[in-house]
């Protein structure tokens, strides 16, 4: 009998141990499951990783595009309201110059009549007829309104390709459109390789799927169809968002992002070759293939070897053991004290106490007293005043109702400190587990929270202190043009309390009139751009001036849910401009014209010329011997014999004609409108004969002359330089006829002539 009781046990180890390379391959395929998972976890955080990047990457792609937009927007809408107020080509061609510049990236802009003919243009615009244009019927057919953007065109030049954006002209009727254009492959310039790679790929795609612009490495692509199924799939869903996808172009696997163009109908997508962002996780994974294909032999051995040593070892204890071992490692990490109690129950069955069963080291922390001094004795022993009277009938209801429960209580340490707990009842077995949790630090957060909010209020008043006391006018406007909030200055320029401006829109406070002024700015800040100009009202009957800023007001989700308002009133300051202004463009002793205000209308009559075709003339003049003068008589008679020839070379002319003085005695006269030299040589003449009537000086009579060089031109356009060479070059004649005459240079004929 004790052999086969021996024997027993040695077929239960010999069976355990036959087992062992079972075990053993089982520890081997749960080796490569969890290899293979971290692998396909590894490659999903690498994938993860490149959509964030590649989302950012189109956020900035679209804030580019975007900007580029409002820019040509902004530029286009400018030139608009400059063609309604210019007549002329040469005007207009101007105002597209100054459009133009600062803005290298377009390569032309021109403005065209009703029927699509060009009327002025600047920069590379080669078309003159554009009714046939996608870019002109839009607007004349009234398919678009605002800014539209057309396909791209090849152009006339191999790989010159050109995007045209226009916009209307007029608003009742039809008067036209501005065109601007540039090069599309600009829109492609935000690729960098090192944050796309070599296979990367930025797109500008419209939403009739037409590409805009292209680009994947080195290669651009324009005006080819792209996106009608995969990114117009992804579209109809959400405005901006990830996906995977392969060119049709290239053929290349790549992670895609996208985002719809804000207030534009167009999409921008970035994204990263497959193969290039998993270039570095494949490597990785060829290699922990390798590594764990050794482990697993070398476990593979291990367990070969376990396999003639595990005969003797019993497994139910092992697995006892380390379920036990397991069970107390979890129940110690809980940040919670953790009970179970067993019920205690009297000879008719009823419940008469808890006994404890497990502890773990929170709860035996939070007793104040070790394990072995609370498990295994009473509920009434151990936890005394511990907790607060009924929780014997709250264990024993949970028993019964087989629901768990929760209820708090407060209770003082041996240490006098405060302690709020939330406890936990579950029913297990014949018997409860209490899991208690230590919520003071929440608790005092709570209240912390409620002192963080009489903070804001606080807060609240001491801006309302500050705003009210800061000279200018600050407000609030939620979405719909409502005041919110309004500082003292604005109640006092309205007339009206604070409290009674809440409320109220703009078009209540400040009438049709100025409501009228505001209202594009008010529609732009909404759209969520900041906005800074200019403003007038009339207040007690004089014309007031404001600076104005208005500042969107952004929810935590990005979207507009109002804007800020702070205006200055800068009437003062505009008084001030004006006058520096006059000074700067007015000869401080003579009252005339300076040099500044003279090359301004002389450009601006050569343009009148060229127009009427009625000739001009410039007169150039000198006082003869005007240093002696000086040297003889002081600077101050100087001055005075300037003052008075000023004077009367004003009086010798017409009021329309612009009389300046350069510099020293340099004064110049412009004639205009005239019919042939001889008009010019006959004001001339009268100035001469002007200055000699003696000058009567502070210090006496002086015999003042002059010496007068006339550029004539009524020809061809001369630039203002070549026609102030001629009079100079006249005066100079002048001089060496013997002074107090003068003498006249024309322009040359045109070679047609």
């Amino acid at each position: 009998m004790p052999a086969q009781q021996n024997r027993r046990p040695r077929r239960s180890f010999l069976w355990l141990g036959w087992m062992s390379p079972l075990l053993g391959l089982l520890v081997v395929l749960a080796g490569w499951a969890f290899l293979t998972s971290a692998v396909q976890t590894e490659r999903k955080l690498v994938e993860s990783e490149a959509f964030t990047r590649v989302r950012g990457l189109t956020q900035a792609f679209e804030q580019q595009i975007l900007g580029t937009l409002q820019q040509v927007d902004q530029i286009t809408r400018f030139v608009a309201q400059g063609v309604a107020a210019r007549n002329d080509r040469g005007a207009l061609e101007a105002l597209l110059r100054l459009a133009l510049d600062g803005h290298p990236h377009l390569t032309g802009i021109a403005v065209t009549d009703a029927q699509g003919r060009v009327i002025a243009s600047s920069g590379t615009m080669a078309q003159q007829q554009w009714q046939e244009h996608e870019a002109f019927r839009v607007h004349a057919q009234r398919v678009a309104a605002g800014l539209f953007i057309a396909k791209p065109d090849p152009g006339p030049i191999a790989n010159r390709w050109t995007l045209q954006m226009s916009r209307r002209l007029g608003h009742e009727s039809f008067d036209g459109v501005v065109l601007v254009a540039t090069d599309p492959s600009y829109f492609t310039s935000f690729y960098n390789r090192d944050q796309l790679g070599e296979q990367g790929l930025v797109t500008f795609v419209g939403l009739d799927w037409v590409v805009r612009a292209r680009r994947s490495g080195d290669r651009v692509w324009h005006g080819g169809p792209a996106g009608a199924n995969s990114l117009a799939n992804q579209i109809a869903k959400a405005a901006s968002g990830t996906y995977q996808g392969s060119s049709n172009v290239d053929g290349v696997q790549r992670l895609l992002a996208y985002k719809t163009v804000t207030g534009y109908p167009f999409a921008v997508v970035t994204g990263l070759a497959e193969a290039e962002v998993f270039a570095s996780h494949d490597r990785r994974r060829t290699r922990l293939m390798q590594v764990f294909g050794l482990a697993s032999l070398a476990l593979g051995l291990a367990f070969a070897g376990l396999h003639l040593m595990t005969r003797h070892l019993r497994r139910s204890q092992l697995a006892e053991q380390r379920a036990r071992v397991q069970f107390e490692a979890a129940s110690d990490a809980s940040l919670d004290a953790f009970w179970i109690l067993d019920a205690v129950r009297d000879a008719q069955g009823r419940v008469s106490d808890f006994r404890f069963a497990h502890c773990n080291d929170r709860g035996a922390r939070l007793l104040r007293r070790p394990k072995s001094r609370i498990v295994g004795r009473l509920r009434s022993e151990v936890l005394g005043t511990f907790v607060e009277p009924g929780f014997f009938e709250l264990f024993c209801r949970v028993m019964d109702s087989r629901e768990p429960a929760e209820t708090e209580s407060r209770i003082s340490t041996p240490e006098g400190q405060q302690l709020e707990l939330m406890h936990q009842i579950v029913p297990v077995g014949d018997g409860v587990a209490l899991t208690t949790r230590d919520i003071s630090a929440a608790r005092a957060r709570e209240r912390e929270v409620l002192a963080s909010q009489q903070a804001l209020r606080e807060a609240d008043q001491r801006v309302r202190l500050l705003t009210d006391n800061i000279p200018a006018l600050i407000s609030q406007f939620d979405a719909q043009g409502r005041i919110v909030f309004a500082n003292r200055h604005c109640a006092e320029l309205y007339g009206l309390d604070q409290k009674d401006l809440i409320g109220k829109t703009v078009l209540e406070v400040r009438g049709e009139e100025g409501w009228g002024q505001l209202r594009p700015h008010v529609e732009r800040v909404l759209a969520g751009e900041a906005v800074s100009f200019e403003s007038h009202n009339w207040l007690d009957g004089e014309l007031h001036f404001f600076q104005q800023h208005y500042v969107p007001d952004l929810s935590a989700q990005g979207q507009v849910q109002g804007f800020y308002s702070v205006s200055m009133d800068v009437s003062a300051l505009k008084k001030v401009e004006r006058q520096l202004l006059a000074l700067a463009r007015t000869d401080t002793l003579t009252g005339l014209a300076n040099r500044r205000l003279f090359d301004e209308r002389l450009a601006d009559a050569l343009l009148r010329q060229q127009r009427s075709q009625r000739a001009l003339a410039l007169l150039f003049l000198d006082i003869d011997r005007f240093k002696g003068i000086n040297d003889r008589l002081g600077h101050a008679s100087g001055d005075a014999v300037l003052v008075e020839f000023a004077q009367r070379l004003k009086q010798a002319v017409r009021a329309c004609d612009t009389v300046a003085r350069l510099a020293g005695d340099e004064f110049v006269v412009l004639l205009e409108g005239l019919h042939d030299d001889g008009e010019a040589q006959g004001v001339a003449a009268k100035i001469v004969a002007a200055m000699q009537r003696p000058f009567e000086l502070p210090t006496g009579t002086l015999e003042v002359t002059t010496s007068i060089g006339i550029g004539f031109h009524g020809g061809a356009e001369l630039p203002p330089a070549a026609l102030l060479n001629l009079a100079d070059q006249a005066l100079y004649e002048a001089k060496h006829a013997g002074r107090n005459t003068f003498r006249m240079v024309s322009a040359p004929a045109p070679l047609g002539d």
